[in-house]
């Protein structure tokens, strides 16, 4: 069963950060990331899986909040900045190699960010209303990501694409 405990405080912005990083931790077993055990495609499906759901808990998140505590614009861009650096980490840390042997997750932080901005874009597309700056930005980021890296992100998007298409007719 799913839940989601709001905390309402005096800061509910530090709750809130810390609540979604953590969210995000929650959806990263190194078992979905480990390219010794899965197909690449498998994991870049993983990786944006992980970021999708951890969109899906914030906005919920967020809205359980009185209107006065919710998150501003600013908040939402940190978190999410923070979320993708959290997950490079994560993906690329010394201390999962040493627990799973033979660990091996050989994506770019730029891939990362790519894949983070894909999903809070999919997720908090449907809620537009609320989050059009923060969804502007979102745009600003993977245009110049896709400036940069073009052929790979065309190869990562169709993979997507297919994939966002199957669970949305789920």
């Amino acid at each position: 069963m799913d839940s989601l405990t709001v905390e309402y405080s005096k800061m509910p912005g530090r709750f809130f950060h810390r609540k979604v990083l953590n969210m995000f931790k929650i959806q990263s077993h190194s078992m979905f990331f480990d390219m010794s055990l899965n197909l690449r495609s498998t994991v870049l499906l993983n990786i944006y899986t992980a970021f999708a759901e951890t969109a899906t808990k914030m906005w919920s998140y967020a809205r359980s909040l009185p209107v006065a505590k919710q998150p501003t614009r600013k908040l939402v861009i940190k978190t999410i900045r923070d979320v993708v650096d959290l997950a490079f980490i994560l993906l690329r840390s010394k201390s999962r190699k040493k627990k799973s042997q033979g660990f091996k997750c050989a994506v770019s932080k730029i891939q990362v960010e790519w894949l983070a901005i894909t999903a809070f874009k999919h997720i908090l597309g449907r809620r537009q209303s609320r989050y059009r700056e923060v969804l502007a930005w979102l745009d600003t980021r993977a245009n110049w990501i896709e400036g940069e890296e073009s052929k790979m992100m065309e190869q990562m998007r169709k993979l997507l694409r297919a994939e966002v298409h199957r669970v949305d007719n789920a």
